[in-house]
């Protein structure tokens, strides 16, 4: 068994579409009226008119890239607020120990739903 897709609750599917292309650099799938994001051979389904977007919570996805640190530097470049969590699950700044062992990084879609960065090669998932 896998996941076939994960729906989230965006605000404008247009604009959260246009996040998860240009920035993210994920391909868009469109179906109807509806916006997939295809990410590997999963979906990400961006629901507008089913509820409110999710704040404020550890509610989130994860997203596996090839080389996360590299990933991260791109986002930044392109002025995405990439942050840590604490012990509490508190928003923290990204330090300076990119390299540590078992590395993750999160960012908000402009919704604010929270993503996890995670490397390919991170053992703590395999």
């Amino acid at each position: 068994m896998r996941i076939n897709h994960i729906t989230i609750l965006v605000s404008n599917r247009l604009k959260s579409a246009k996040f998860y292309s240009e920035i993210l650099g994920l391909e868009i799938a469109e179906k109807g009226k509806s916006r997939w994001i295809k990410i590997g051979d999963q979906y990400l389904h961006l629901a507008q008119d089913s509820g409110k977007p999710i704040k404020g919570s550890f509610y989130h996805f994860c997203i596996e890239v090839k080389n996360v640190i590299d990933f991260v530097k791109k986002l930044i470049s392109k002025g995405v607020d990439v942050f840590d969590l604490n012990d509490e699950l508190n928003k923290v700044n990204v330090n300076q120990n990119l390299d540590r062992k078992h590395r993750q990084f999160f960012i908000n879609d402009p919704d604010g739903n929270m993503i996890e960065l995670c490397d390919k090669n991170n053992e703590y998932f395999k």
